[in-house]
């Protein structure tokens, strides 16, 4: 632990693995901003993805289109 910045890089790949307990990533009090700067980011679950808000709202923004495909079901929305 530390009381100040800790900062991780890696010139060419990084990956966190947990082979049977669960992973967290948490911010106490600031945001926790997940980027990539040229490419896509996907989120996979062999169960349930939740996306919840306790607050306030849930967001997607796109400046293209937002998919939302389940089973037969196709929902498209074009900005």
């Amino acid at each position: 632990m530390s009381d100040q910045n800790t900062v991780i890089a890696s010139q060419k790949g990084m990956s966190l693995f947990s082979h049977e307990e669960l992973m967290q990533i948490i911010s106490a009090k600031g945001k926790l901003e997940i980027q990539t700067h040229e490419k896509s980011i996907e989120m996979i679950a062999n169960e349930v993805v939740k996306i919840l808000s306790v607050k306030s709202n849930i967001e997607l923004t796109s400046p293209n289109e937002i998919n939302l495909n389940a089973n037969c079901t196709f929902t498209h929305a074009v900005t």
